[in-house]
Protein backbone atom coordinates (compact mmCIF):
# COMPACT_ATOMS: atom_id res chain seq x y z
CA UNK A 1 0.00 0.00 0.00
CA UNK A 2 1.37 3.39 -0.94
CA UNK A 3 1.94 6.26 1.48
CA UNK A 4 -0.77 8.33 -0.25
CA UNK A 5 -3.37 5.57 0.21
CA UNK A 6 -2.47 5.22 3.88
CA UNK A 7 -2.95 8.94 4.46
CA UNK A 8 -6.33 8.87 2.65
CA UNK A 9 -7.50 5.93 4.76
CA UNK A 10 -6.35 7.68 7.95
CA UNK A 11 -8.15 10.92 7.03
CA UNK A 12 -11.31 8.97 6.12
CA UNK A 13 -11.28 7.15 9.47
CA UNK A 14 -10.78 10.40 11.40
CA UNK A 15 -13.61 12.15 9.51
CA UNK A 16 -15.92 9.18 10.07
CA UNK A 17 -15.05 9.16 13.77
CA UNK A 18 -15.73 12.91 14.05
CA UNK A 19 -19.10 12.50 12.31
CA UNK A 20 -19.99 9.62 14.64
CA UNK A 21 -19.12 11.59 17.78
CA UNK A 22 -21.00 14.69 16.56
CA UNK A 23 -24.02 12.58 15.56
CA UNK A 24 -24.24 10.78 18.89
CA UNK A 25 -23.93 14.06 20.82
CA UNK A 26 -26.60 15.71 18.67
CA UNK A 27 -29.00 12.77 18.99
CA UNK A 28 -28.50 12.62 22.76
CA UNK A 29 -29.30 16.32 23.08
CA UNK A 30 -32.24 16.02 20.68
CA UNK A 31 -33.86 13.11 22.54
CA UNK A 32 -33.18 14.70 25.93
CA UNK A 33 -34.83 17.96 24.85
CA UNK A 34 -37.87 16.17 23.48
CA UNK A 35 -38.71 14.27 26.67
CA UNK A 36 -37.93 16.98 29.22
CA UNK A 37 -39.20 20.22 30.66
CA UNK A 38 -37.18 23.15 32.05
CA UNK A 39 -38.04 24.62 35.45
CA UNK A 40 -36.36 27.78 36.78
CA UNK A 41 -35.57 27.52 40.51
CA UNK A 42 -34.33 30.35 42.74
CA UNK A 43 -31.85 29.61 45.55
CA UNK A 44 -30.22 31.95 48.08
CA UNK A 45 -26.83 30.53 47.00
CA UNK A 46 -25.41 27.97 44.58
CA UNK A 47 -23.14 26.20 47.09
CA UNK A 48 -20.89 24.24 44.71
CA UNK A 49 -23.60 23.24 42.26
CA UNK A 50 -22.61 23.27 38.58
CA UNK A 51 -24.20 22.60 35.19
CA UNK A 52 -24.74 18.89 34.39
CA UNK A 53 -25.08 17.98 38.10
CA UNK A 54 -27.82 15.45 38.78
CA UNK A 55 -31.41 16.17 39.78
CA UNK A 56 -33.00 13.46 41.94
CA UNK A 57 -36.75 13.20 42.38
CA UNK A 58 -37.64 11.22 45.51
CA UNK A 59 -34.23 9.53 45.28
CA UNK A 60 -34.29 8.65 41.57
CA UNK A 61 -32.24 10.45 38.92
CA UNK A 62 -34.75 12.24 36.72
CA UNK A 63 -32.86 15.21 35.31
CA UNK A 64 -29.87 17.51 35.36
CA UNK A 65 -28.85 21.10 36.01
CA UNK A 66 -28.94 22.81 32.63
CA UNK A 67 -27.58 26.23 33.60
CA UNK A 68 -27.05 28.73 36.41
CA UNK A 69 -26.89 32.49 36.69
CA UNK A 70 -26.59 35.13 39.39
CA UNK A 71 -29.69 37.37 39.45
CA UNK A 72 -29.49 40.13 42.03
CA UNK A 73 -28.89 38.54 45.42
CA UNK A 74 -29.91 34.99 44.48
CA UNK A 75 -28.97 32.23 42.05
CA UNK A 76 -31.40 31.00 39.40
CA UNK A 77 -30.90 27.42 38.28
CA UNK A 78 -32.47 25.86 35.18
CA UNK A 79 -33.46 22.26 35.89
CA UNK A 80 -34.05 19.88 33.02
CA UNK A 81 -36.58 17.36 34.37
CA UNK A 82 -38.30 14.40 32.75
CA UNK A 83 -41.61 15.53 31.26
CA UNK A 84 -43.62 13.10 33.41
CA UNK A 85 -42.50 14.93 36.60
CA UNK A 86 -45.16 17.56 37.48
CA UNK A 87 -43.43 20.01 39.81
CA UNK A 88 -46.16 21.44 42.05
CA UNK A 89 -46.38 24.21 44.63
CA UNK A 90 -46.27 21.57 47.40
CA UNK A 91 -43.03 20.03 46.09
CA UNK A 92 -39.74 20.93 47.81
CA UNK A 93 -36.59 21.63 45.78
CA UNK A 94 -33.24 21.71 47.61
CA UNK A 95 -29.52 21.80 46.90
CA UNK A 96 -28.22 18.87 48.91
CA UNK A 97 -24.81 17.48 49.82
CA UNK A 98 -24.58 13.78 48.87
CA UNK A 99 -20.98 12.75 49.27
CA UNK A 100 -18.15 12.93 51.72
CA UNK A 101 -16.19 15.05 49.22
CA UNK A 102 -18.92 17.70 49.01
CA UNK A 103 -20.70 16.61 45.84
CA UNK A 104 -23.98 18.46 45.31
CA UNK A 105 -27.25 17.51 43.66
CA UNK A 106 -30.64 19.10 43.39
CA UNK A 107 -33.11 17.00 45.36
CA UNK A 108 -36.83 17.26 44.62
CA UNK A 109 -39.29 15.95 47.17
CA UNK A 110 -42.22 15.52 44.81
CA UNK A 111 -45.79 16.09 45.94
CA UNK A 112 -48.79 15.64 43.68
CA UNK A 113 -50.77 18.06 45.84
CA UNK A 114 -50.92 21.73 44.89
CA UNK A 115 -51.01 23.22 41.44
CA UNK A 116 -48.37 22.62 38.80
CA UNK A 117 -45.93 25.46 38.10
CA UNK A 118 -46.41 27.27 34.81
CA UNK A 119 -43.58 27.62 32.31
CA UNK A 120 -42.83 31.26 33.22
CA UNK A 121 -42.92 30.83 37.02
CA UNK A 122 -39.87 30.73 39.25
CA UNK A 123 -39.88 27.87 41.75
CA UNK A 124 -38.55 28.72 45.25
CA UNK A 125 -35.67 26.49 46.32
CA UNK A 126 -33.88 25.76 49.59
CA UNK A 127 -30.13 25.57 50.17
CA UNK A 128 -29.17 22.84 52.66
CA UNK A 129 -25.71 23.37 54.17
CA UNK A 130 -23.38 20.41 53.92
CA UNK A 131 -20.91 18.88 56.33
CA UNK A 132 -18.23 21.46 55.52
CA UNK A 133 -20.50 24.40 56.35
CA UNK A 134 -21.67 22.71 59.54
CA UNK A 135 -18.09 22.09 60.68
CA UNK A 136 -17.18 25.69 59.84
CA UNK A 137 -20.01 27.08 61.95
CA UNK A 138 -19.10 24.69 64.75
CA UNK A 139 -15.72 26.44 65.09
CA UNK A 140 -17.34 29.52 66.66
CA UNK A 141 -19.25 27.32 69.09
CA UNK A 142 -16.05 25.55 70.20
CA UNK A 143 -14.39 28.93 70.86
CA UNK A 144 -17.38 30.08 72.91
CA UNK A 145 -17.41 26.88 74.99
CA UNK A 146 -13.65 27.18 75.56
CA UNK A 147 -14.05 30.79 76.76
CA UNK A 148 -16.95 29.76 79.01
CA UNK A 149 -14.95 26.93 80.58
CA UNK A 150 -12.00 29.28 81.22
CA UNK A 151 -14.30 31.77 82.95
CA UNK A 152 -15.93 29.02 85.02
CA UNK A 153 -12.49 27.80 86.11
CA UNK A 154 -11.61 31.31 87.28
CA UNK A 155 -14.88 31.60 89.22
CA UNK A 156 -14.35 28.19 90.84
CA UNK A 157 -10.90 29.16 92.18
Amino acid sequence: MSRKAEIQVGITVLVALAILIFGVAWLKDYTAQRATRVYRVSFSQGGGLSPSDEVHVNGMRKGEVKGMRLVGDHVEVDLLLAREIPLTTESRVAIRNVGIMGERIVAVELSTKGREYRKDEIVPGVYEPGLGEMMGSLGGTVDAVSLLSTQLSKVAE
